[in-house]
């Protein structure tokens, strides 16, 4: 049988290969192939076929394979002459590239059940040639950047001839309605997925009720609207459904789910439903594993009152941000029945009452419990067994008292702990160094108080730490110098004080913000040896200048970096130039510091800097009009300085700003200010060297005036009491006079040319 496919696995990661060679991973991929079609017998070998593929030569050099000039990937591959009778697709994972696969000459008997050609683009000839995969069951075509039009000419032919095919992925494309009717023709599907896609509204979804067999049908992720097929209903066999993430509206058609009999996991989230929908509509759905009506913010979803217990066992339920239980605020009651729940996410709902001890009665197998964003209030009592919770969020409640004592006994595998914005108190127990496996910990916004424990050094695996906005004191612990681990680390509004330990460890930290607290000492030189995007360590007592060499901003050091706040603290000196380096820099605040100069013109090359804010400070000179190209910039201050001579006018994003980004400048004029630059006298100072020369001339322009002055009044006090001095002196005015305007003329026009 002869048949020509154009195949490409899995894209994955590329590594380029400096060598001539083909790529070696690629090289012993192609001998499993050789051995698999050649059973290992290398005797009398084909010279046109793959048993001349020889290890000790130039793999791109082989019969029937091409590979890329560049990367040396293998791109193309032809299987010729092996009379192999089945193909196993495994063997062609190791290929990056490759784009296609010529089977010719062989004896396949068209068994490949599973083929996956995702990420991909071939053209729809070649996706023609599907047709004679005749025993093909399951065919993924995801991330294909297929359009409508190559779809019906070039796919929906083949597809129709695969009788045997079960399983369709369609899902990441362009497609659009217009396929609907070609897809109702496949009687023979049980699986269908239409996720991703660009199927729009007003569309007639009837054609999916032809597939009388459908099990599973995801058209999550669309943009459709109105009503759900009525039709959706007489799909009795499906178990899957997931019309999430789309803009279905209107009333909930309870008819729909109530005949879904065989239904295990039901995805109806982030929606436009309304009305009043009942969980005991669910009731007959014994098999039912999965339910997630969450954000569906009109939806009134009522759980008591049911008259019989529902006959599922949930592994997960997903109601938040829905409208539950409207009048009562209670937490489902029926949740204590459902002995294999996992998940339970009830957020935003509105819950009222103490915390619900009983939901960890019956539900021992319970992993991940988010209360938050509600009005639940009372203390925190866990119950006194062991839990097996993995996730514990209780965010955004009105919870008092203090964390249990037992927290390191009750909840031993904790890896996400969320008990932020309550009202909790004391100190952080030392039970918290039991939670070893804890990645994710947020307990702001709280009046905790105490010193950080030393527990904390404990937390091996902690990624996220936030505390700010509490009550805690004391000095940056040197727990900080064992967290080599921690990326995210928010410390703001703390009553930390002393200087940054320098055995501290931020290999890995990403996020610093220890803003208004009372850190001291220089810039903290551990903090240049980390991976940070955020750094903000304003409002506290550092001092010294901002550190100025080269390698302090690229190569490896603050290279991910996008937010820099160094502001209120004593920072003094200049603003360095090589800060013009951090290209990738979106926000940069040093304001409120000491810092003097001019403000450098290599800030313009910050070209997706997004607020940029020197206010506060002691700088002077002009305003870099080169800082106009800076055309991303939504907060600009450069207010209570020294700075003289026009502002940037009402250039590009500059005419977005009003005169506060500049007041406090009394040298400073032109639009958007009053105050008009014609009048004025100008004091331009462009960098460094023009800053020391301008200061040179102008302290001695200032002594020459105030000598001046001494010596004019001395002069007058002493003629007006020795008249006889009074004629000689006017003849020494006369003869002087025109000298000195003379050299008063030339030294203005030096000045000028100055400022």
């Amino acid at each position: 049988m002869l048949f020509w496919v154009l195949l490409l696995v899995h894209l994955v990661l590329q590594q380029p290969n400096g060598c001539f060679a083909c790529v070696e991973q690629e090289k012993i991929a192609l001998l499993d192939i050789k051995s698999a079609f050649t059973d290992g017998h290398e005797s009398n070998a084909n010279p046109y076929s793959i048993e001349s593929w020889n290890k000790s030569i130039d793999c791109c050099s082989w019969y029937g394979v091409h590979c890329s000039p560049a990367t040396k990937h293998v791109r193309s591959l032809g299987l010729y002459h092996s009379y192999k009778k089945t193909l196993n697709v495994s063997l062609l994972l190791p290929f990056q590239e490759l784009r296609s696969l010529s089977l010719s000459y062989n004896e396949f008997n068209s068994c490949i059940p599973y083929l996956d050609l995702s990420w991909n683009y071939f053209d729809s000839k070649a996706l023609s040639s599907l047709a004679a995969l005749s025993s093909l069951k399951a065919l993924s075509l995801q991330n294909f950047w297929m359009e409508t039009e190559f779809f019906i000419n070039g796919v929906s032919g083949a597809l129709s001839k695969l009788s045997k095919l079960k399983y369709l992925d369609l899902s990441d494309n362009y497609l659009n309605g217009s396929i609907i009717p070609y897809l109702g023709q496949m009687s023979s599907l049980k699986t269908l997925d239409l996720s991703e896609n660009q199927i729009g509204e007003g569309l007639d979804l009837n054609g999916l009720c032809k597939i009388k067999n459908l099990q599973e049908l995801d058209i999550g992720y669309n943009n459709f609207k109105g009503n759900i097929p009525l039709c959706f209903g007489h799909l009795s066999s499906l178990e899957y459904i997931d019309i999430s993430y789309n803009q279905f509206g209107t009333l909930f058609f309870s008819s729909i789910i109530k005949n879904l009999t065989m239904l295990k996991y039901a995805f109806f989230s982030n929606n436009n439903f309304e009305g009043i929908l009942s969980i005991g509509l669910f009731s007959n759905k014994s098999n039912l594993k999965e339910l997630d009506l969450s954000n569906n913010y009109q939806l009134e979803v009522q759980t008591e009152h049911l008259g019989i217990l529902p006959s599922f066992q949930l592994n997960k339920i997903f109601l938040s941000n829905c409208i539950l239980n409207k009048l009562s605020g209670f937490i489902p009651t029926f949740l204590s029945n459902q002995y294999m729940i996992e998940y339970i996410e009830l957020s935003s709902v509105n819950l009222k009452g103490n915390f619900p001890q009983w939901l960890f009665k019956n539900n021992t197998k319970l992993m991940g419990l988010d209360l938050g964003n509600n009005s639940l209030d009372g203390p925190l009592a866990f119950p006194s067994n062991k839990t097996n919770l993995l996730a514990f969020d209780v965010s955004n409640n009105h919870f008092t008292g203090t964390i249990p004592n037992d927290i390191g006994y009750i909840l031993p595998n904790l890896t996400h702990l969320d008990m932020s914005h309550n009202l909790l108190q004391g100190v952080i127990p030392s039970s918290f160094g039991s939670l070893n496996s804890l990645s994710f910990v947020d307990l702001s916004y709280n009046t905790l108080s105490g010193v950080l424990p030393n527990c904390i050094r404990n937390l091996s695996h902690l990624r996220v730490l936030n505390l700010r906005e509490n009550k805690l004191e004391g000095d940056l612990a040197f727990e900080f110098c064992h967290s080599s681990n921690t990326k995210y680390l928010h410390l703001s509004k703390y009553n930390f004080s002393g200087l940054v330990p320098s055995c501290i460890n931020m290999s890995s930290l990403e996020y610093l913000n220890s803003n208004g607290n009372r850190l001291t000492g220089p810039f903290p030189s551990a903090l240049l040896a980390s991976s940070l995007a955020v750094l903000d360590i304003g409002n506290n007592n550092f001092i010294g200048s901002i550190p100025r060499r080269s390698y302090d901003y690229k190569g490896g050091i603050l290279n991910k970096l996008f937010g820099l706040d160094l502001s209120g603290n004593q920072f003094d000196g200049k603003i360095p130039k090589k800060i013009g380096e951090m290209t990738w820099l979106r926000a940069l605040n040093l304001s409120s510091n000491r810092l003097t100069g001019p403000i450098p013109a290599t800030l313009s090359r910050l070209r997706d800097i997004e607020s940029l804010d020197l206010s506060h400070n002691m700088l002077i000179g002009t305003l870099p009009s080169q800082l106009t190209e800076l055309h991303f910039l939504q907060v600009f201050l450069v207010a209570y300085n020294n700075l003289s001579g026009p502002t940037l006018g009402l250039v590009a994003q500059f005419s977005t700003f009003d005169e506060s980004s500049y007041e406090g400048n009394p040298y400073l004029c032109g639009p958007p200010l009053v105050k008009q630059c014609a009048s004025m006298v100008i004091i331009q100072v462009t960098n460094d060297d023009d800053y020391e020369d301008a200061m040179s001339h102008i302290l001695f322009f200032a002594s020459f005036a105030l000598g001046f002055i001494t010596g004019f009044w001395g002069w007058m006090a002493l003629l007006y009491f020795k008249r006889s001095w009074q004629y000689s002196f006017f003849l020494a005015i006369d003869k002087y006079m025109k000298e000195a305007l003379d050299m008063a003329n030339y030294l203005l026009m030096k000045m000028m040319s100055l400022w």
